[in-house]
């Protein structure tokens, strides 16, 4: 089995107005060595240049921390780096979300703690049987999304957070926004520190590393997954950071239909083509092509 990658990264809209970075990270292993581990991380926090920088660097914390301790049950990862992020980012409120892979022969382990998504897609098969299947799952999913977002509205989340959002208490300290909804989109924290003046603040994920103002609503413990595939056929992935799971989603769509769109440059040509120039969010997208030995 060959490794082949190619990373897509556009910073999100005024950053070069605000004088600050993107807050994506992405960290991979030499392709040609096994297992092979790619990790994303997305930092969000204040708008300020010196917070952006800080919340940059408890994203590469957490990214590097992921791909070094890959032989680590990652249960046990997370919870180490959570502690030394609350020890080496006390001063901020800043957080970062993150998903990783690693691939070894036949299988392809995943975790994942808030929105950073990956994507999986076939475009051809060994046999005609597998071929017919994958053109016809092809038709009414263009694609697999592997993993689900931690946000509010999940069902899996909203349940964990009701009791902590709404106990039997006056007043409680969180609340899902908007207030009193069964489809909630964002946490509300109240009398935590903004630069706003409001005695608020407002997270979209609800699992994460740092976010200090937020626990414990918010957790770091990871969902993970094992995925086994067929070592004899073609695939590609996609890790992506929220910011461009739109553009992927848009562009597997695509590359169903467009045969000339197959090879991993075309397809990362069709990525930069499609994503904006200026994008509302910052976009890192890492595309990851399985081949047999043999091709």
């Amino acid at each position: 089995m060959k490794i082949d990658v190619r990373l897509h990264a556009v910073p999100k809209k005024g950053r070069d107005f605000s004088r600050t970075n993107s807050e994506d990270v992405c960290v991979y292993t030499d392709p040609a060595v096994r297992p092979f581990i790619a990790v994303v991380a997305d930092g969000h926090g204040d708008v300020r240049t010196e917070v952006n920088v800080q919340t940059i660097q408890l994203a590469r914390y957490v990214a590097h921390e992921l791909c070094d301790q890959a032989g680590v049950p990652v249960q046990e990862v997370c919870a180490n780096i959570q502690r030394r992020v609350a020890e080496k980012f006390c001063k901020i409120h800043s957080g970062a979300v993150a998903t990783r892979i690693i691939v070894e022969e036949g299988r392809l382990h995943v975790a994942y703690l808030g929105d950073c998504r990956l994507y999986q897609w076939v475009p051809d098969a060994s046999s005609w049987w597998q071929r017919f299947v994958n053109k016809l799952r092809g038709r009414l999913f263009p694609f697999v999304q592997i993993t689900h977002d931690h946000h509010p509205n999940h069902p899996e989340e909203y349940a964990r957070l009701f009791p902590l959002v709404y106990p039997q208490v006056k007043d409680p300290a969180f609340s899902f926004y908007p207030i009193d909804s069964t489809d909630p989109q964002q946490l509300a924290a109240f009398g935590g520190e903004t630069t706003s003046g409001l005695n608020m603040r407002f997270l979209a994920v609800t699992r994460s590393f740092g976010d200090p103002d937020m626990r414990p609503i918010v957790i770091s413990e990871p969902d993970e997954k094992t995925i086994a595939f067929d070592s004899s056929a073609r695939h590609i992935f996609a890790l992506c950071s929220d910011g461009g799971a739109e553009v992927v989603e848009k562009v597997f769509r695509l590359v169903r239909k467009w045969k000339y769109a197959g090879t991993l440059d075309n397809i990362l040509l069709v990525l930069k083509a499609m994503t904006p120039q200026e994008p509302v969010d910052d976009t890192t997208i890492l595309l990851i092509e399985l081949t047999p030995d043999e091709v």
